[in-house]
């Protein structure tokens, strides 16, 4: 009740206001509009109006990233597609950093642009050489990707970066490429005082890599407690320059540069021999290889084919298991909160008794869409025929007790009637385990009795429709109760059809 009262009093204070000629106001209040109400209502119609006013006025990019936040949302619908790009391309080339962000991602989906990896690492590079700690790391895990000569270097560059802006995820990626040797001199005792220092920001994953790397016999206790004290008191020492990124607001604009610029001196100041400042002073990571750290997906396991079921080992590596939690851990909610009219919605806020999070245009980032693009080519899968992924986790206790996740005729009839989506029956359901569990947690095919049994990293799927397109019954299954851990899953389905209209009107 109390969250009830203060939603409507700021409501009323965003009225207030916007009748009062603030502009930032009425672009706000509009946004909060177009998120809750319904298409076409009236309130809708008031917050566009709202909007196209205000891009006459000096705050018009805000404006333009709000019209494109909301068309992203209907971004398989061709005219909200346009408008979209329209919308999102002014507020960008206007410095409005959630632009550039979401400009970025779209280069790295390709849906109404054509997919462009450089083109995302340029945009991405921009936001952060403006301090924005998440886009140093989104680009040295993009140059991680990549196999011409120098990527490894380049991605060891862009997480010590991010390390000297003192964001926890870039500490456990370096530390993964000095136990590794990917593009760097191995060197196991400061890979394993980055992942304590990650482990103290409580970043996934890490503080078991730390353990495991306890046991190398390279590793030196005393020398890799050196190198841990030697990070805290960096960290430390940063904070003021770290305070003064904090200002910086949501605009691109190159003012922070010096102060990064001294960040990066000041992590180069640890001592370590891999570190130094180049000739226009920043950091770089002295390469010794190539060698890239990555997925390496292993050929597909049939268990069954009544029904069609597989699994991949190493599907996702580490990097990419340990930041999808990071990603989601904050913002996991019941299934009530994130599943729609057109994802058997009915179905899982009954059956299942977990917790989880969507991952669409607003809030996925480059890790998901290169799995996203992993999943079509393993597949080989139309991906504009992916449903937007979700991740669930399940604790102690927690199920999915038996369904089904292929829709009914009633349910696609009214996807095409009332929500214009014609990408028909949902095929294939996709599943990557992010987090194992200790114990339980197996998926189980009830009618055949197949169980899958999950391991860190592995990617498994199985069909919905016979090989003739038809819903196979067989395909009924269940989560069954996690009984030590937690089983955290990222999910997707694949469509029958293309989920993204041509300007005709109809299914690519």
């Amino acid at each position: 009740m109390n969250d009830n009262n203060n939603h409507e009093s700021g409501l009323a204070e965003l009225r207030r206001a916007a009748r009062a000629g603030d502009v930032m106001a009425a672009i706000e209040l509009a946004s909060v509009l177009l998120e809750q109400s319904a298409s076409g209502s009236a309130d809708q119609r008031r917050a566009m109006q709202i909007l196209h006013a205000a891009l006459k006025q000096p705050q018009a990019a805000m404006a333009h990233w709000a019209l494109a936040a909301h068309y992203l949302q209907h971004m398989t619908l061709a005219e909200p597609r346009r408008l979209a790009l329209h919308h999102l391309q002014l507020a960008a080339d206007a410095g409005l950093a959630p632009a550039v962000d979401r400009l970025a991602n779209q280069y790295l989906r390709g849906i109404g642009v054509s997919y462009a990896p450089q083109q995302a690492i340029r945009l991405l590079q921009t936001l952060a050489d403006c301090g924005f700690q998440r886009f140093a790391w989104d680009v040295g895990y993009l140059y991680s990707l990549q196999s011409q000569a120098g990527a490894s270097s380049k991605a060891a560059s862009a997480f010590a970066r991010a390390c000297a802006l003192g964001y926890p995820p870039a500490y456990f990626s370096l530390a993964l490429r000095f136990a590794n040797a990917a593009g760097v001199a191995a060197d196991p005792e400061f890979a394993r005082a980055l992942f304590l220092r990650a482990a103290d920001a409580g970043y996934p994953d890490a503080a078991r890599a730390a353990a495991a790397l306890s046991s190398d016999a390279q590793v030196t206790e005393s020398r890799c407690q050196q190198w841990y004290e030697l990070l805290q008191h960096n960290l430390r020492a940063a904070q003021p320059m770290l305070q003064q990124l904090e200002s910086a607001g949501m605009l691109v604009d190159d003012s922070m540069l010096p102060v990064i610029n001294k960040l990066e001196a000041h992590f180069v100041s640890l001592g370590h021999p891999a570190l130094h400042m180049d000739e226009h002073q920043r950091l770089q990571v002295q390469a010794s290889n190539d060698q890239l750290y990555q997925a390496s997906p292993q050929a597909w396991q049939w268990l069954s084919q009544q029904p069609r079921i597989a699994t991949s080992a190493g599907f996702v590596s580490d990097e990419e298991c340990a930041h999808l939690q990071f990603l989601v851990a904050a913002e996991l909610a019941p299934p009530q909160s994130y599943t729609t009219q057109a994802t058997n919605s009915q179905v899982e806020n009954s059956a299942f008794t977990g917790m989880g999070r969507s991952l669409g245009a607003l809030s996925s980032d480059a890790v998901v869409r290169v799995i996203e693009r992993r999943i079509a080519a393993s597949t080989d899968w139309d991906l504009q025929a992916l449903e937007p992924s979700s991740v669930i986790r399940y604790q102690p206790g927690h199920e999915y007790q038996p369904h089904v996740d292929y829709f009914s005729a009633e349910q696609i009839a009214i996807n095409r009637d009332q929500l214009e989506d014609f990408s028909g029956q949902r095929m294939v359901t996709f599943l990557i385990c992010i987090v194992a569990p200790e114990q339980g947690g197996e998926t189980l095919y009830d009618r055949t009795g197949t169980r899958i049994s999950y391991q860190h990293r592995m990617a498994a799927l199985h069909y919905n429709a016979d090989k003739h397109g038809q819903a196979d019954p067989l395909s009924l299954h269940s989560g069954t109760p996690v009984t030590a851990g937690e089983k955290w899953l990222l999910r997707t389905t694949l469509r029958e059809f293309s989920r993204y209209q041509s300007d005709s009107g109809e299914g690519q």
